[in-house]
């Protein structure tokens, strides 16, 4: 199993015939690379988080666009989130980014968010980067 998962992954010890029969045979049996799996060998995701108030606004779009268009060449995807400028749904897409072990997080922070207690527990207890962009929130510098 260890020979088939270094010819996958193009491990320079692996002749070229076998890498290339692992690779016929993969397609034949229709095999599909467990991401989850990889992600935790590598403890990277490929995945970024962006939270925004809502993405029909022009301004809102052209950043998730830019987003996309300069972390795409990387192999990286976006999750897309909105808060619709509420606090709570803020929260709980913020849970759900760090569940998914995002490896980063872009935010421009809800206009009814006046406690960032769930932001400076992300910052203090991660070592997930977040990125924030229009609207911030002021945080002591401890929790930067």
């Amino acid at each position: 199993m260890a020979t088939v998962s270094r010819a996958l992954n193009d491990h320079p010890r692996i002749s070229v015939a076998t890498k290339e029969l692992v690779a016929k045979t993969a397609i034949e049996m229709n095999y599909k690379q467990n991401n989850l799996a990889k992600a935790l060998k590598s403890g990277e995701t490929k995945n970024v988080g962006i939270i925004v108030p809502y993405v029909n606004t022009n301004f809102f779009s052209s950043v998730i666009r830019g987003i996309e268009e300069e972390l795409s060449p990387f192999g990286y995807h976006v999750i897309i989130c909105q808060s619709h400028e509420e606090v709570n749904i803020e929260r709980g897409h913020l849970s759900t980014l760090m569940n998914a072990q995002v490896d980063g997080i872009f935010m421009s922070v809800s206009r009814t968010t006046t406690d960032t207690e769930h932001i400076r527990n992300i910052l203090e207890t991660s070592n997930t980067p977040i990125i924030f962009f229009d609207r911030k929130k002021i945080f002591p510098e401890s929790a930067r």
